[in-house]
């Protein structure tokens, strides 16, 4: 990818509007049309409660997303600490937008006590946010970022010499890179088509029978599938910070989280199997 092959901005009228932001906005209200779609057939019509329900969720997701990135990337913005706000630059973290999203449909479920509960906000999120995620990750191509070690794969992407890690500066021009950003996208779109093919009737016969939504088991096996994948790219990632070993601080947290999802969803295949065997 050359410089200006894909631009980073635009001015219209005096406005300026930044690639980035708009791929995440996009991303954003297309996982929400999902989610939204989702709880409708679930039984909730009032779309007025439901929109407003959604973008206080979003909101959080954006802040949880924002604040994630800046406490594990902090040396990044040391230098520079007003960059910390400069979101169109990129620096928005998947696990965080999860882990303020949770929180932001908690703090709805206060507030709207007549709508779904928060576990069902959890298992909707999965028929949107995945797509979502797959959605967001062109940002990283147009800001080139989150890319991996050098390849001779054919799918090897260009990245500008501005743009490269300082182990890769001096590499020649046509050196190419890891897509990681295409990875986790093809793998969270993936996961995405699946989530909505197993709630149809036509994948109701392969879908476990303990996976209710409303049980927390559809977002728990998300969260479970997402990490493993992101635990597993990051060992491609030649940015990571090193916590323990040579496991980078995101992998560790990521590793918590598989454990945590796997606990989760023995509890729930548990006291859902009591239930049915009463």
């Amino acid at each position: 990818m050359n410089e200006g092959l894909v631009p980073t901005s635009w001015t219209v009228f005096g406005l300026e509007f930044h690639a980035y932001g708009l791929i995440v906005g996009l991303a954003l209200v297309v996982s929400w049309w999902l989610i939204a779609k989702r709880l409708t057939r679930l039984g909730w019509s009032d779309t007025n409660r439901l929109d407003l329900a959604g973008l206080s969720i979003v909101l959080f997701g954006v802040f949880g997303a924002r604040v994630w990135h800046l406490a594990t990337d902090w040396s990044l913005y040391q230098a520079h600490p007003w960059a910390a706000i400069q979101i169109w630059q990129g620096g928005l973290s998947i696990l965080g937008a999860v882990a303020g999203g949770m929180v932001g449909a908690w703090l709805v479920t206060l507030v709207w006590s007549s709508g779904p509960n928060w576990l069902t906000w959890l298992d909707s999120a999965v028929f949107g946010l995945p797509i979502g995620q797959a959605i967001g990750r062109w940002a990283n191509f147009v800001n080139q970022e989150l890319y991996g070690y050098p390849t001779t794969l054919p799918w090897g992407i260009s990245i500008d010499a501005k743009h490269r890690l300082p182990q890769f500066a001096n590499l020649a021009v046509e050196t190419r890179f890891h897509p990681l950003f295409a990875y986790e996208m093809i793998a969270t779109a993936s996961a995405g088509l699946v989530w909505w093919w197993l709630a149809s009737p036509a994948g109701e016969r392969w879908r476990p029978a303990w996976w209710h939504l409303g049980s927390g088991a559809w977002f728990a096996s998300y969260v479970w599938y997402y990490a493993l994948i992101r635990f597993s790219l990051d060992w491609a990632r030649p940015d990571k910070t090193v916590g323990w070993g040579n496991l980078g601080v995101n992998q560790l947290v990521l590793l918590g989280i598989v454990i945590m999802m796997t606990f989760w969803l023995l509890v729930i295949y548990r006291r859902l199997s009591l239930v049915k065997s009463r």
